[in-house]
């Protein structure tokens, strides 16, 4: 069986022509796979083989959609999704929420300038009152809390506040909407 080395993201990878749905016009597989390759069937291959060539074609589909090397963030801060595609769900935690929604905007808005402290403490606990070092605690505590779910390449510290990465590539995901005619989930029900 003849195959062909695919450059993907600084990684070396082997393709089979034949078993690998990536149109032939992708440059990472027309370059990878010369033409007249033997057609031999995935049974034949191994568990890893197999898993490894749906890893790739995920990067892959992933790196045409423009998907790959993005930081997602959704519009209320509530979940982020990395570069690898690992998300991660703040939800359950409002003030991380918040932050992060207030950094994610500065950062959409003006690349390059920062959050103060005393911004991301009212954006973190709105209408909340606290002792300045305490308001500075809790800012602190939520940056390394955001930092440990999976944001430590991201958030950046200056002299005067904190900011998103303005090298990042970085997009807000799109609000969803309830249905038409429908309503929101956990919204009030018509009465009939």
């Amino acid at each position: 069986m003849q195959e062909g080395i695919a450059h993907h993201d600084d990684q070396i990878v082997i393709v089979d022509r034949h078993h690998f749905p990536i149109p032939e016009t992708h440059p990472s597989f027309a370059a990878a796979v010369p033409a007249g390759s033997d057609r031999a069937s995935l049974d034949d291959r191994s568990t890893d083989v197999r898993l490894a060539l749906a890893s790739l074609r995920r990067a892959l589909a992933e790196h045409s959609t423009g998907r790959a090397g993005e930081w997602t963030v959704s519009p209320q801060g509530s979940w982020f999704r990395d570069p690898h595609g690992q998300r991660a769900d703040l939800a359950r935690h409002g003030a991380l929420c918040r932050v992060l929604a207030a950094l994610t905007l500065r950062r959409l808005a003006a690349p390059g300038s920062v959050v103060s402290v005393d911004r991301l403490f009212q954006c973190g606990w709105p209408g909340e009152r606290a002792l300045p070092q305490a308001a500075v605690q809790r800012v602190y505590t939520a940056l390394w809390a955001l930092r440990k779910l999976g944001l430590r390449d991201l958030i950046r510290r200056r002299d005067n506040g904190y900011l998103l990465d303005p090298e990042a590539r970085l997009v807000q995901a799109a609000a969803r909407l309830p249905p038409a005619g429908g309503r929101a989930r956990g919204g009030p029900r018509a009465r009939p």
